[in-house]
């Protein structure tokens, strides 16, 4: 991939970088533990988005604050009275950190992942492979970038498909078996590993391409506004997942792909069933078939009608099911605003 030529050099070091992150709620005993681990990859600076905490949580994040500076990590703190949603809040700290000359790549993080110790030294080290691109770190609970860290192939989101459910993936696979073979993992796992799409939490950004792209989407709100803008980063610079960056999640995300917990069921469907019916399952859905049906175009159009319908009809079926009604009118809702396109807040699923 050619990559144009005002993008950078590479060459960063660990103290040209500034993670991102965004906090809500209390979570400052997570939050503190990610701190840590930047400290010992050797992160210059932190920003973080206060995102409508209230006066506890908040005096306890600029205690953390003074802390780290005596730790070596400078520390800023932006502060909004409401609860923002991840794409305006990122949007408002890629904004503050655009104001200062010293940071020259962003590290986005989640305020609960824990970087591996040299995690970022492997980004660092892809990054200056590819100058200008953005990569990634493998976050351990999302078993697609796990799977491309070890075969070394990231397949693009295939059209058709409507909230991971994709009647066509089984026959597909299988013809890839007789024709190709099953992917395997490579003999040397690849440092850098091309890739569509990415979430925040471990994501690396050089200034220049941080610069030229224009930030998260606000009227996602939250969920699949990493995506969107993970994929226009790569359009614009390269995307890159490195296989040596780790990222660990210290609490289980609820829509960890690939895992099975009492509290977390592998399929999407029992998920969509059973979580409350309140802004994750609405925003989720909404927002991940506002980007299926975009991708849906020409031959995939069919495909995506079909996998909308088995979605909704399974979906609402498992929720009365087990007495969620209240999640059969959720979905129905979602899949209304998403196929229509309808974005930003909505007044029936506030955030906390």
């Amino acid at each position: 991939m050619n990559m144009p030529s005002n993008l950078g050099s590479g060459g960063l070091a660990p103290k040209d970088v500034s993670g991102l992150t965004l906090t809500y709620g209390d979570r400052v005993d997570l939050l503190e533990q990610m701190v840590a681990g930047l400290c010992r990859e050797g992160v210059g600076h932190l920003m973080v988005l206060a995102n409508g905490l209230k006066a506890e949580p908040l005096a306890r994040l600029h205690a953390l604050a003074r802390d780290t500076t005596v730790r070596g990590l400078s520390m800023t703190i932006l502060e909004s009275p409401e609860n923002l949603g991840s794409a305006a809040g990122f949007g408002r700290l890629l904004s503050a950190a655009r104001s200062v000359g010293t940071v020259k790549a962003v590290w986005f993080m989640d305020d609960d992942n824990l970087p591996c110790p040299g995690a970022l030294a492997a980004l660092l080290a892809v990054q200056a492979m590819h100058p200008g691109a953005a990569v990634s770190a493998v976050r351990r609970d999302r078993s697609y970038l796990v799977r491309a860290a070890r075969t070394g192939i990231a397949p693009d989101p295939a059209p058709g498909v409507a909230f991971s459910m994709d009647l066509g993936r089984r026959p597909r696979n299988l013809w890839r078996r007789l024709t190709r073979g099953s992917p395997v993992p490579a003999p040397t796992p690849p440092a850098a590993v091309p890739i569509a799409r990415v979430p925040y939490g471990g994501l690396l950004v050089p200034r220049a391409l941080m610069e030229m792209v224009a930030p998260p989407r606000e009227d996602f709100v939250l969920y699949a506004d990493d995506y969107e803008y993970s994929e226009r980063l790569g359009a614009a610079g390269g995307l890159f997942l490195a296989g040596a960056a780790e990222v660990e999640d210290l609490e289980a995300s609820w829509n960890a792909t690939g895992k099975r917990t009492p509290t977390l069921p592998q399929s999407q469907l029992v998920r969509l069933a059973t979580m409350p019916a309140d802004f994750r399952l609405y925003y989720s859905l909404r927002n991940a078939l506002v980007l299926d049906r975009n991708r849906a175009r020409g031959m995939a159009i069919l495909p995506f009608v079909l996998n909308l319908t088995v979605l909704v009809m399974a979906g609402c079926t498992h929720a009365f099911a087990r007495g969620r009604s209240a999640n059969a009118q959720v979905i129905l809702q979602a899949v209304r605003d998403g196929v229509s396109g309808r974005l930003g807040r909505s007044p029936d699923f506030p955030l906390p």
